[in-house]
């Protein structure tokens, strides 16, 4: 059988995708079928007809979506307004969105109004929603991804109903919503083997990551976009870690609250060499890089992490430190309220996450004789 140049499968779908090119711009089609043959023969339709005209109709978008993209008419309604609303969303003062989430949410947006068939906001309505998540767990989206679009339309909707008055109602009421399978324990890293990743670590920016993850419970873009003076390590006699809000390098903390965690006797010994005349301004990684070209964060270290643990036979991910960091602490006997105010979580959170790992409560045995 003849390949296809631009013949793919996606994680996690059963159906053959294909990739292509018109007129300067890049479109990926989901062929319906986990047959090669038939999705060899559909690809070369596509390829051969130069857009969607000679694509099985089950594989088509929109007749008004394919006319926009060939040029034909302007926008929709719905297509104005989905770039408005990011649009707003990337100016607002408070916590406004990465210029690449937005990107992100605009591509699923107007991908809804494609499938739906909507043009305009006001033909929103519950039963289109109920039947494009239909259609997307019959092209085998996951669930997480299902209820990530349904997320952004959310978003959307509350714009269109609160800001711009175009809804009365909302239509996602009563849609029926995928639900999640139960799933197994999350990963975390025991305290010895935390820190002997961190003291068998030959590279210093990478050992400066695991000291973030592992002895200060940070996220990914608080360590991405962390400057030198985040790290005061003459403050009470221990050093403290002020993880804080930077509107002039566009850097809001997930929960919008600056936070102050105490460092550990190992961090701050090796901030002291690390740090030593550096500018309080500059970000500790890649200070070279100012801001996001082509992703969402400033500097994506997560590869060189992940090859890291691999190499040292652990299982872990960037956020999995985030959770160690928490769960070494409990499990030791540290109160779940100041891990919490450490994390920046709510209480809530913390007690649904790590309660279950507080040393056990002795004054139980007051009931006994």
């Amino acid at each position: 059988m003849v390949a296809v140049k631009g013949l793919y499968k996606q994680r996690g779908s059963r159906f053959y995708w294909f990739r292509h090119t018109v007129n300067g711009k890049r479109f990926a089609t989901s062929l319906k079928t986990d047959d090669l043959g038939e999705a060899v023969k559909q690809a070369t339709a596509i390829k051969s007809s130069g857009l969607f005209g000679m694509v099985p109709t089950d594989t088509e978008v929109s007749e008004s979506f394919r006319r926009q993209l060939e040029g034909e008419i302007g926008k929709s309604p719905a297509v104005l307004e989905i770039e408005k609303y990011e649009a707003e969303s990337q100016r607002r003062e408070r916590n406004p969105v990465n210029k690449f989430v937005a990107r992100d949410r605009t591509s699923v947006l107007k991908r809804f109004v494609a499938d739906a068939n909507i043009s305009h906001p006001a033909q929103l309505s519950g039963q289109k929603i109920q039947r494009w998540v239909k259609d997307l767990r019959a092209a085998g989206k996951s669930t997480e991804t299902i209820r990530s679009y349904l997320a952004t339309l959310k978003g959307f909707i509350a714009f269109e109903i609160k800001a711009r008055g175009v809804l009365r109602y909302n239509p996602l009421d009563g849609v029926d919503l995928p639900t999640f399978k139960p799933k197994g324990r999350k990963s975390f890293v025991p305290k010895a083997v935390a820190n002997k990743l961190i003291k068998e670590c030959p590279d210093p920016a990478k050992k400066f990551l695991l000291f973030c993850g592992f002895h200060a419970g940070m996220r990914f873009k608080e360590m991405d976009c962390a400057t030198v003076k985040w790290f005061d390590l003459g403050a009470k006699g221990i050093g403290l870690i002020h993880i804080q809000n930077m509107p002039e390098k566009n850097f809001y903390i997930k929960d919008q609250e600056d936070r102050t965690v105490p460092m550990s006797d190992e961090f701050r010994a090796f901030l002291a060499d690390f740090l030593r005349g550096r500018e309080p301004e500059e970000f500790v990684l890649k200070p070279e890089i100012l801001s996001p070209k082509k992703h969402r964060y400033r500097y994506d270290f997560s590869r060189t992490l992940d090859t890291y643990f691999e190499n040292k036979g652990v299982k872990c991910t960037v956020h999995d430190m985030r959770r160690s960091f928490a769960s070494n602490l409990v499990s030791s006997g540290k109160s779940i309220y100041v891990v919490a105010k450490w994390l920046g979580d709510g209480i809530q959170v913390m007690e649904r996450s790590y309660g279950h790992l507080a040393p056990g409560d002795t004054d139980i045995n007051l009931l006994s004789d």
